[in-house]
């Protein structure tokens, strides 16, 4: 874009005068979504860590600790063996919660959330004129 130069009033000195961006002057307002995604991630991450190393955890335990296998082997001792075999098995089947979280869910979130924070901060540096 080239520059207008304009002479003012008096004509002696020349007014330079540079064409004007429209983003400038009316910046493009971001979707929600948009300007909050990073946070959002960091907070739905927060959120399944807890689940998996806080709530699963005594979860596990408690199921863990309600089977009481003196009861049932006094429940089933009147039936046949096979029948015996069987309830022991079903019984001993603990209801464990397994983790929501695998290493590679660990490792995209961790990519993810480094890759936001870093591009967030070159962003922020750019904006305030400090430059990279």
């Amino acid at each position: 874009m080239a520059e207008i130069t304009i002479k003012d009033y008096d004509g002696d000195k020349p007014l330079l005068i540079s064409p004007v961006n429209q983003e400038t002057l009316n910046p493009k307002k971001d979707s929600f979504l948009q300007k909050y995604w990073r946070p959002s991630m960091a907070i739905l991450y927060l959120f399944l860590c807890l689940l998996d190393y806080g709530v699963r955890p005594v979860v596990n335990q408690y199921y863990a600790n309600k089977f009481d296998l003196s009861v049932t082997v006094e429940a089933i001792q009147p039936l046949d063996p096979a029948v015996q075999v069987k309830a022991l098995e079903i019984a001993a089947r603990n209801e464990i919660w397994p983790p929501i979280l695998n290493e590679f869910v660990h490792l995209a979130f961790g990519a993810i959330l480094t890759a936001a924070a870093t591009t967030r901060g070159l962003e922020k540096m750019k904006r305030n004129g400090q430059g990279v």
